[in-house]
């Protein structure tokens, strides 16, 4: 019985096991190709539970993400067609902007002279 659960099941689990010669390749980012396809499926998990949230913002976010990494391995772009991208960041941007003015203005106010 000793060792019993160690190495159960470790030979041959229905081909998981990745080509070692993929594993040292190196895109132009600068990471492997399965640091980049794990990259990819958090970025994807990321888009869904935004989108199941709403928030609009963190979807534009994780969708060029996902556009990104999908460029980097050589796949075809993904079909954001439900939000407009463009759209999105020129009304995040304007938010930072009107954020970071309220946060300047309430820093000037506060202070003791």
């Amino acid at each position: 019985m000793k060792g019993r659960y160690r190495y159960r099941n470790k030979k041959n689990r229905g081909g998981k096991f990745h080509n070692h010669s993929t594993q040292s390749a190196i895109l132009r980012s600068g990471y492997t190709v399965d640091q980049t396809w794990k990259g990819l499926k958090k970025a994807w998990l990321g888009y869904t539970i935004a989108k199941n949230k709403g928030e609009d913002d963190r979807m534009v976010y994780y969708a060029e993400l996902i556009q990104k990494l999908r460029n980097e391995l050589g796949l075809p772009q993904g079909n954001f067609s439900n939000i407009d991208m463009d759209e999105a960041i020129q009304n995040e941007i304007s938010n930072r902007k009107k954020n970071s003015e309220n946060d300047n203005h309430h820093k000037e106010k506060s202070r003791v002279h």
